[in-house]
């Protein structure tokens, strides 16, 4: 069976190549943004990364909110996933619409054991974005390993980090979290709001904090 090349896939096609071919990485361009997806040989682990940001010449774009929309859109159909990595990193046309698009997708995904979500210098991120956030981890009761990484996203407070204070504080399987909010002027009160939701979490066995101005 000849499979076609990546160039001739849209991004529910690619879902479909996954299950024939499921040792390699892809790269795909959709509408002349990045999207990279790992498939790693073990498929227990069930993992995919998307990274936004692959600029390699002035002509390519890094992903917006519609790449994030097309991208969750075929990612709530794979409820069986378990592990989630997205890496949206200095993508600066990425806001609070594009992050809620995402959020409302990966609350369907129950299965999911380890939760990874990177968008630090996402200049466009705001408290609205982290409620959201809050809000549709409530249905990840199988998380174990969470990492959020909103550094340098400058439109963020202390109110933001409280609403996602909260949605943590009920993920009572979770084992590891990494919170890292550098480059922001609430330090102080951050970590007294991480610590008020930590008292709820008996299985924490690992914890970074990172909040270094």
């Amino acid at each position: 069976m000849k499979l076609p090349d990546d160039s001739e896939l849209g991004i529910t096609d690619l879902f479909i190549k996954k299950k024939i071919e499921r040792n390699l990485k892809y790269q795909i361009d959709l509408n002349k943004h990045k999207l990279n997806l790992y498939f790693p040989k073990n498929m227990k682990a069930r993992a995919l990364k998307f990274k936004g940001n692959m600029k390699k010449n002035r002509n390519d774009k890094e992903a917006d909110n519609n790449t994030l929309k097309m991208f969750s859109k075929a990612l709530g159909s794979d409820n069986r996933r378990q592990k989630l990595d997205i890496n949206c990193a200095g993508c600066s046309e990425v806001s609070d619409v594009g992050l809620d698009y995402l959020c409302k997708k990966i609350r369907k995904l129950t299965a999911l054991q380890t939760l990874s979500l990177d968008f630090s210098r996402c200049s466009r991120i705001t408290n609205a974005g982290l409620l959201s956030l809050k809000k549709n981890l409530k249905p990840l009761a199988s998380l174990k390993t969470i990492s959020f990484n909103f550094s340098w996203c400058r439109e963020l407070s202390s109110e933001g980090l409280s609403f996602l204070g909260k949605g943590v504080k009920k993920l009572h399987s979770l084992q590891s979290f990494s919170f890292v909010f550098s480059g922001l002027w609430f330090a102080s009160q951050g970590i007294c709001i991480i610590g008020q939701s930590l008292k709820d979490l008996v299985c924490v066995q690992s914890l970074n904090l990172n909040f270094h101005s």
